[in-house]
Parts: structure tokens; sequence; C-alpha cells
């Protein structure tokens, strides 16, 4: 698993360090787990900064903890060994992709189509 570091993360995300910073422990609160190094610090990993930025995108029409909620609605406790599963809900959401478009606005709908995209390929 690749560290990325704060710095890093931030420059990806396009933020403020110190504004990921703020983030991280209310993203916490909202119940998404980071992994710990030595010394209790968080290690960053590639899902973590797939679900910021998402979290970056949803948190322009929602407020940061509404955000947070959908985001770790979409995350994998852990990997699931029914992929099919997966795919069938992937497959569903893309397929009502324009109602929720029309109904919703891009940003949420893709959003949420994507976190998903993830679960599948993570499993």
């Amino acid at each position: 698993m690749n560290e990325i570091a704060m710095k890093e993360a931030a420059k990806q995300l396009q933020m403020a360090e110190s504004s990921l910073r703020r983030w991280l422990p209310i993203m916490e609160q909202s119940g998404y787990v980071f992994e710990r190094i030595e010394n209790n610090r968080r290690q960053l990993t590639a899902q973590d900064l797939l679900a910021l930025h998402e979290l970056k995108k949803l948190s322009q029409i929602m407020t940061l903890e509404e955000a947070c909620q959908r985001v770790i609605s979409f995350i994998p406790k852990e990997k699931t060994a029914d992929r099919q599963a997966d795919e069938e809900v992937f497959e569903q959401m893309l397929a009502q992709l324009p109602e929720e478009i029309y109904w919703h606005g891009s940003e949420v709908p893709i959003a949420q189509l994507r976190l998903q995209w993830f679960k599948v390929k993570s499993s």
C-alpha cells in the first residue's frame, strides 16, 4: 500500500493542506476509518484520496457533514467476495443515471456512481 503524504494529497485535491487536515477528523466523526502508522498518524491511501475527492465535490452542494455521510455510505467497509452483487448495483445505478441527473443535477449521482465503481473494482 502506498502512503500518500498530506502535502501531496492536498496538492492533488487542489486545496490547502490546513483544510485537508481539518476535514479528516470530521470524516472520522462520521465513521470513516483511516489507516494509522507510528505515533497514531493517519496514513492516506489511494482509496482515501478518492473519498476526499468526492467529498470535496459534494461539499459544494451540501454541508460538509452531509457530504461525509454520503461518501461513507458508498465506501466498502471491507472487501466483499460478492463481486456480482456489487456489479449489479453498479449496473442499476448506471441505468438510473439519466433520471438521477434530471432530478438531482449531475454532481451527486456521478459521485455515487464513481464510488460504486470503486467498490466493484476493489471487490
